[in-house]
């Protein structure tokens, strides 16, 4: 089985390294585990400028579908946005039958919210700490 990690991080209002970066890296190093990432930014909506209600519909709509079909949810908590919480909350939540995918989080703070902290089932200092944890339960 190839387990799929869906990449979770703010993007809205951030620079480019701010959200780019962590998750090319976290692409790289799960790639080569032989787990396969599904990142929301290949539906980068930043080029289209003012999103339509169809826009906003397709996206949203596209990352509930990836955190469907995620085994995994890597967030990066490191400045997190209303897209991240929800994306959080609906992984948590929002699932048929007995599947839920496992939610890892990195780069949390603390004193760490409640809310992070009934919602992830891992939290992690680092990205690196998250895929060593992910490589070590999760051998693709």
């Amino acid at each position: 089985m190839k387990y799929k990690v869906y990449l979770s991080g703010g993007i809205f209002q951030l620079h480019p390294d701010e959200y780019k970066t962590w998750r090319d890296e976290a692409t790289w190093v799960l790639g080569n585990m032989g787990l396969e990432t599904l990142d929301p930014l290949r539906r980068d909506f930043a080029q289209r400028g003012e999103l339509t209600s169809a826009d906003v519909l397709e996206l949203v709509n596209g990352d509930k579908e990836d955190i469907d079909l995620a085994d995994i949810v890597l967030v990066n908590a490191v400045r997190p946005s209303w897209g991240t919480a929800m994306e959080i909350f609906y992984a948590a939540t929002h699932y048929t039958g007995v599947f839920k995918p496992e939610i890892v989080a990195f780069n949390v703070t603390v004193p760490m919210s409640p809310w992070l902290l009934h919602h992830t089932d891992v939290r992690c200092a680092t990205l690196e700490e998250a895929l060593e944890y992910i490589g070590e339960n999760y051998n693709g």
